[in-house]
This record gives C-alpha cells, structure tokens and sequence, in this order.
C-alpha cells in the first residue's frame, strides 16, 4: 500500500502576493501547529514519565536480583536442605539479572529513540508557536508600511523615490526570506509530521518487541509485525513524496526570486484577457479636503468588481463593470494610478486605484477595459434554470416583499396561538404558479430558480429574516426583530404542496392556495413562496409534514366526535316520533 503526501500545503507565490486566503490558511496552519504541540507536549511528558519509571525498574529489578543473590549467604535456622533454596535462588537472580539487562537495553531504546525525536519535534514546535508566527508578522507589516512610504512619494522627487524604492527592495528581500523560511517550516511540518511523530512510536514498538524477545516469543505474532512493516512502508514512502514535492518548491522558489527582483514584477499570476486579482489601493474620501489610500485585494468575479480587506474573508461588490470606462491618471502624483468611471442616472460614480506596478497598472485596465465591452457577465446566471419551457411563469409578476404573501389574521385569533419548534428562515420571494397537481415539484423547482435568479439579476442581496411556527393548524411567519409582528401565515388546509430544491439543500418553497371573489365566482390562484433555512430545508420539511399529520388526525377525531353526536341527537328524534305515534 500506499499513502500520498498531504495535500495542505501553503503556496509560496500566493503567501508572497499577499492573499487574504493565505493569511487565513497561515493562520489556520498556526492553530494546527499549536494544537500539534500541546499534544507533543503531553506525548513528550508521558514519555519522560515512561523513560524515567522504566529507568527506576531497570534499578529495582537489580536490586531484587542482588537480594535474591544474597538468600545463599543466609543462615536461616530452619532451613531445609532438602529444597536447595540457595541453589534455586541463585538461579532465579540469574535469569532476573537477565531481565534487568534487558530491562536496562530497553531504558536507552525509549532515551535515544523514543523521548530525543519527540522532544526535537516539540522544540521546533515551540519555536513556530512562539517565535516564527510573531517575527513573520512583525516582518510583514514593517514591509508594507515601507510599501505605503514609497507609494506615497511623489515621483517628481526621484532622489527620495530612488531611496525609498531601496528601502523596499530591502523590505522586500526582507520579507521574502522569512516568508520562505516560514512557509517552509510550516509546510516540512506538515509533510513531516507522519514521520517525525509515528518513526519515533514505531520506534517505540520496536524497543518493546527487543525487550519481549529476549525472553518469549510473545509479541512475535503476525498482527504485530504486519503494523511494524506497514509504519514503515508508508514512512518510507511519505519520504519519497516528501523529496519530490522539496524539489519542486525549491524550483517554484528559483522562479519567484527571478521574478520579484524588479520593480515591474508581477504582483499576481494567472492574469488572463477577463480575469484579474490582486491588492490595489483605493481611494477613500476622509474628510473635506483630505482622503486616504486603503489597500485592498481587488479581483474580478464574472462580470463584477469585487474587493475585501486583508483581515476578512468575505469580499463585497464595488460594482459591475459592464458599461464602465477606465484611463490612466497620468496627471496624479502617485505612480501607476488609474480611474474606473460607472455611469449612473445622477452624477458618474469614479473609483480611484493604485497599481504596485506598471505591468500590474497595464493588467487591470485591460481587464476591465474588455468586461466593461461584454452585453453580458461572463459568469452565466442562466446556468441556475433547466427545461424553462415546462413552465412558462414569465407573465407572472414576482414579490420580494413578505407582507404581500397571505392575510394577517385578526388580533383574537393569536391569543390563544401556542407555539412549537420554530426555524430561522430568510425569505427570498414568491411567484405565482398554475395549477401544481400534475408535475408539480418540477412547476416548483423552476419557480424557485426564477426567483433566484431575479435576485442576481436585480442584485437583491438582503433576504427578509423570519421566524416560521407551526401552531393552531397554520404556518407563521414572524419578525426575527419583534416576535409580536406577525408577517404572514398559511392556513394547513391552503397549504398544496412543500418541497427541497433539488439544487441546494438550504432552498425550499411552500405553495399556498389564495382565492380571490370576483363577478365569474371564486377564482383559486397558487402562489410559491421561496425561503431559505441555514439549518437545512429538511429539518423545515420534516416539521411541516410532522404538523399536518397531527392535524388531520385532530380534525378526523373532531369529525368523528361530530358524527357521534349527530347520531345521537337522531337517535333521540326517532325516540320521540315512535312516543307521539303511541
């Protein structure tokens, strides 16, 4: 068999560029590291413990042997010659000695090759916990406030750019030595784990084996050599992988200093004619007269220009870049400035960005210079919807707004509302559907992917939060921020149908039946409200198929309740007409 090498890696080029993802990998690469060492630190004191009590056996068993040594030199008065108790004495210190010295064989096993590797692991285990992560970030931080220095100088004044741009070239070389010796420790430690931990442990095994087998054959079974010969095929075979992996990030590690030598360097790889990512600085108004240049990582997603701090994970639209203009601000005082214009009903919103170079400044505006030319994103929203045509609700108007779904029900009738398990919701919207009996969960699944849709469209981001109860035989829908604002309701007995979209596990849609009275009579519509469930759509599925089985079953036993008391009351008519025709 065999085991390939962990696939959780940190990459230098992306910790380098200074994605926010790495910063978050790297911190989750920290927490693994100091979780790893509080369990090396009681693997290494239980082995302390296990070397120094093996070391006072060692010592007491020779003790023992020396007494059982010295039962020949006895005069006991009533010794009985007949048992020759000094011969079998004698006999028994000597086959005790025996194991005193392998007792003493297996001490220096679990000293040299069981407690030194774990404690060499553990040191360098300290150190990333309390040293490495610290220096890196120090180190780190003092590169980019060297980067805002040079970014901020004035190109007119080319003597403090050219000694600026020598303080970031130190930075820079700075930083990127420690980053490597960093990652690189982070990495070994993640590739050398298996080996640094488990060959000291087999290591482990193997002294208990020796100790075993100076006496008995017991620990030669074929259980025990199979996991002996398995450790150390899958140690050797980490090895293997280990060296071909060094040897490819020493050769990625050659590339990336060739190529962040200069000061035209490209700041992120993998630029493509309609894709682009990397940290810009933004302008940013703070004040009347006064802004500030925020750095940011700036990429494209689609057709729209995303952006997100250093220190988050989740990014936020600037805009869509469809329509857009972008030109060089060649009359700034920063270097490698660029202005991205949306057109809009009011006043053009502009965006104001610094490049880190000029290759990197060529890059984003003709990536954005090409998406602000397409008709459409490039990311295709229509993906969502399959077999449109079997269902054509394209006439049907959408609501985004929860107070249009049902009637609110009187104040009386919620006074006496007990309420059960209820589930966090967000409401996305609903749409009127035909009639759903015949392929209704497919009539369903297309108005939930309509509704989804619309959303993208209409870049509707905030759903509405409701809480949804099942009580008195209806579905309520409740303001998360005042539980005494009733938002709407759905009455069981309107209730056509519930279902899981097939696409996502948190999407589900409730169909309500709503009558209107109009001069042809009672005309029944069908509407499908979309919500979406955190906890999953199941659990919320579960729990109304759960409620609307114990109501039927209630109103069945109130019809049969119902039905007794009708027969009675006949019963009693026929009573009295048999006494009056007496």
């Amino acid at each position: 068999t065999s085991i390939a090498l962990m696939r959780t890696r940190l990459d230098l080029g992306d910790v380098l560029a200074d994605i926010p993802q790495q910063r978050a990998l790297i911190h989750l690469f920290d927490e693994d590291a100091t979780q790893l060492r509080e369990w090396a630190t009681q693997l290494l004191e239980g082995v302390e413990k296990l070397t120094a009590a093996q070391n006072e056996a060692t010592i007491a068993a020779r003790s023992i042997g020396a007494t059982i040594r010295q039962f020949k030199d006895c005069r006991f008065p009533l010794d009985d010659v007949d048992l020759d108790m000094p011969q079998l004495t004698s006999r028994l210190a000597a086959a005790i000695q025996e194991q005193a010295n392998g007792m003493e064989l297996l001490t220096q096993q679990l000293d040299n090759c069981v407690r030194y590797p774990i404690s060499k692991i553990h040191k360098e285990l300290g150190y990333l916990v309390d040293k490495g992560e610290e220096k890196f970030e120090a180190i780190q931080e003092d590169f980019i406030e060297v980067e805002d220095k040079y970014m901020r100088c004035s190109r007119k004044d080319s003597k403090k750019s050219n000694e600026l741009l020598g303080d970031l070239t130190l930075a820079r070389n700075r930083y990127n030595s420690e980053a490597i010796d960093y990652v690189t420790r982070l990495n070994s430690l993640q590739s050398n784990r298996y080996t640094l931990l488990i060959e000291p442990l087999l290591s482990f095994l193997h002294a208990y084996k020796s100790f075993h087998s100076v006496g008995a054959e017991s620990c030669k079974t074929s259980e025990y050599t199979a996991i002996l010969s398995e450790g150390q095929e899958k140690m050797q075979t980490v090895v293997r992988a280990e060296q071909l992996a060094r040897k490819s990030s020493e050769e990625k590690l050659t590339a990336l200093t060739n190529r962040l030598n200069d000061d035209d360097f490209d700041v992120a790889p993998g630029c493509s004619s309609h894709h682009k990512q990397g940290c810009l600085r933004m302008r940013i108004k703070s004040g009347l007269f006064t802004s500030n240049w925020d750095r940011f990582f700036v990429f494209v997603q689609g057709n729209s220009l995303m952006y997100q701090k250093s220190d988050e994970l989740v990014s936020e639209l600037l805009f869509a870049l469809q329509g857009c203009t972008v030109s060089e601000a060649t009359e700034a005082d920063r270097r490698y400035v660029f202005i991205v214009t949306k057109p809009a009903p009011g006043p053009d919103r502009q965006l104001t960005f610094q490049a880190c170079s000029n290759k990197d400044l060529v890059e984003w505006i003709n990536v954005i210079r090409n998406l602000a030319l397409m008709n459409s994103p490039s990311t295709p929203l229509a993906d969502l919807i399959v077999n449109e045509n079997e269902l054509d609700i394209s006439s049907h108007p959408m609501q985004f707004d929860l107070l249009t779904i049902g009637q609110l029900p009187s104040p009386s009738s919620l006074k006496s509302t007990e309420t059960h398990r209820h589930f966090e919701v967000r409401f996305l919207g609903s749409l009127e559907v035909p009639h759903v009996s015949s392929g209704g969960e497919q009539a369903v699944q297309t108005a939930i992917d309509k509704v989804l849709l619309a959303r993208k469209i209409h870049e509707i981001e905030s759903p509405h939060l409701v809480h949804l109860i099942c009580a008195s035989r209806r579905v309520l829908l409740k303001d998360a921020n005042d539980e005494t604002t009733l938002k709407a309701f759905f009455d069981f007995s309107d209730i056509a149908l519930w279902m899981v979209s097939r696409r996502n596990e948190h999407h589900f849609a409730i169909v309500s039946s709503v009558r209107d009275s109009g001069s042809e009579g009672e005309e029944v519509r069908f509407m499908c409200s979309v919500f979406e469930a955190p906890d999953g759509a199941s659990q919320v599925c579960s729990l109304l198929a759960d409620e609307t089985s114990t109501a039927f079953q209630e109103v069945q036993e109130e019809l049969g309740v119902k039905l007794g008391e009708t027969r009675k009351d006949q019963q009693k008519y026929e009573s009295f007409s048999s006494i009056g025709d007496d």
